[in-house]
């Protein structure tokens, strides 16, 4: 085995491990604590948001804005606008390795 493949083995077993966050050594310093406090509410905000775009959206209410706007044309031309306009959706691929990882990454801050 090379050098290099004997080392991505080593990073990769240790990216895997279990962390403890509560641990001394991530209180200790105030920078790295920041870090870990900013990581944490990255997650919670993350879930929280992937909870809201889960599903399709409401109906626009455009009776609802006619009557708030003083432009009943502009409202009229809007909602023309939305029912004949079909943009193609927009397709990101996450493959299931990332995926498995970052779950496995959430996962393990959520347990501390």
């Amino acid at each position: 085995m090379s050098l290099r493949l004997t080392s991505r083995r080593v990073v990769r077993h240790l990216a895997h491990r279990d962390i403890d966050w509560s641990s001394p050594v991530f209180r200790g310093n105030q920078q790295l604590a920041s870090l870990v406090n900013q990581f944490r509410s990255w997650v919670a905000s993350a879930e929280t948001m992937a909870e809201k775009y889960n599903s399709p959206p409401e109906p626009i209410d455009f009776a609802g804005a006619k009557d708030s706007v003083r432009d009943k044309d502009l409202i009229d031309e809007l909602e023309k606008l939305y029912g004949s306009s079909s943009p193609p959706p927009e397709v990101h691929e996450w493959t299931a390795e990332d995926k498995a990882q970052k779950l496995q990454q959430i996962e393990e801050v959520k347990t501390d």
